[in-house]
């Protein structure tokens, strides 16, 4: 899931259905400052691509196994600008 804290920063949590996707819970995990907090966030430094948002997660799973992850990144531009 995205979720967006009080800075405005997007970031992606984790979250499981028991029931076929009716109810959520977030999942807490191991290492993370808040229980059921945010597990991936906006890279650090200028020149990272995503360096300034992370959001609109999709999550495929693989014919083989396993599972990959899509998600809409936003950093600047040489020249400042949002891209």
């Amino acid at each position: 899931f995205e979720g967006v804290n009080n800075a405005t920063v997007h970031s992606l949590g984790l979250a499981k259905s028991e029931d076929g996707g009716r109810t959520w819970a977030k999942v807490s995990v191991p290492g993370r400052e808040e229980p059921g907090g945010p597990i991936f966030g906006p890279r650090r430094g200028e020149d990272a691509w995503d360096c300034r948002v992370v959001g609109t997660p999709y999550l495929v799973k693989m014919q083989g196994g396993g599972f990959r992850l899509y998600y809409v990144g936003s950093g600047f531009a040489e020249d400042g600008e949002t891209t």
